[in-house]
């Protein structure tokens, strides 16, 4: 009997054990982890878009929205508004959302970057995960990502150069770029040391151009003044004999200064094909005037609140035969 009654008691255990819930199957799964793919990612302007995946580590089991931050030295369209000119642009249908889908274990923020014609340092992107709308996903120490945005290295410096302030005089001379119907580019410092200077990329593909030398204000009576077309390649200045030069004088006819309004003064014209400026015309001086029109507040005038193209910058550039 007693060993009867075992063997009964054991069958009743283990039925009892069978029919019992699992202490683990009452448990949540673990979330899924949320992270950027890379930390640290390097660019070039002329890179266009590019794509920035943010992954799971399991596949989503709903469709989830991740917020996330935008910051950095490049300024992106939205920021910008009318008073910068932007780097880049969040191409996704919502901004500074992306979602994943049930089921898919990546969301892509896609970039598109701006070429431009200032000469610039290197810049960077930086993205940081928010929040996300579900409880099953938890965001990792690997919440956010630098973009380091390459300056482009290929183009052409344009530059307006003048005499120094002496006892003949001085002169204060503005430069100006305009492609088809549009201003893309300019340098206007207030200063009567010459140098102004735009940098036309080469990724900006066939483009015609008209451009505009503006004699501000200043005594040079005549004013002659140069203007040269330097090419850059791999971030090196070609050699000075490959430079492309033009010459022209003005008189105390041809200044403007701010407050003056006139019809549009462009006075040579060029393109650039294959990223090469070429097709030059030579310099026309107006018979009045050089002004186009009063500009403080056009907004490529505007980088970040700073002129790029600045003195220090060309003198740099000139000196050491490379743009960064």
């Amino acid at each position: 009997m007693r060993k009867r009654s075992s063997y009964v008691a054991s069958i009743l255990f283990t039925s009892i054990l069978l029919v019992m819930p699992s202490c683990k199957d009452d448990e949540p799964a673990p979330p899924a982890k949320l992270s950027f793919a890379e930390s640290l990612v390097t660019v070039s302007e002329e890179d266009g878009i590019i794509e920035i995946e943010l992954v799971l580590d399991k596949p989503a089991k709903e469709d989830i929205t991740i917020e996330y931050s935008l910051d950095g030295t490049a300024i992106d369209v939205v920021t910008a508004g009318s008073q910068y000119v932007p780097d880049y642009e969040i191409l996704n249908d919502d901004y500074l959302e992306v979602e994943i889908a049930k089921g898919e274990t990546t969301g892509t923020i896609e970039i598109e970057l701006f070429s431009d014609y200032f000469l610039e340092e290197d810049e960077t992107i930086e993205i940081e995960i928010q929040s996300v709308d579900s409880d099953a996903v938890e965001i990792t120490n690997d919440d956010d990502i630098e973009i380091t945005v390459l300056q482009e290295d290929d183009g052409t410096i344009v530059l307006l150069d003048w005499p120094e302030p002496g006892a003949n005089g001085d002169a204060d001379m503005d430069l100006f770029l305009k492609a088809g119907s549009t201003f893309v580019a300019g340098s206007a410092d207030e200063s009567t040391s010459p140098g102004e200077f735009v940098f036309i990329p080469a990724s900006i593909g066939n483009t015609s151009f008209g451009a505009c030398y503006n004699y501000y204000s200043g005594t040079l009576d005549p004013l002659n003044f140069e203007v040269i077309f330097a090419e850059v390649v791999a971030g090196a200045l070609e050699p000075e004999a490959n430079y492309t030069k033009y010459q022209a004088t003005y008189t105390a006819v041809n200044k403007n200064p701010w407050t003056s309004l006139s019809s549009l003064k462009v006075v040579q014209t060029f393109q650039t094909v294959g990223g090469v400026c070429s097709n030059f015309s030579g310099i026309t001086v107006p018979s009045s005037g050089s002004r186009v029109e009063q500009m403080e507040t056009m907004s490529f005038m505007k980088r970040g609140g700073v002129n790029s193209n600045s003195r220090s910058a060309l003198s740099r550039i000139l000196k050491e035969g490379r743009i960064n």
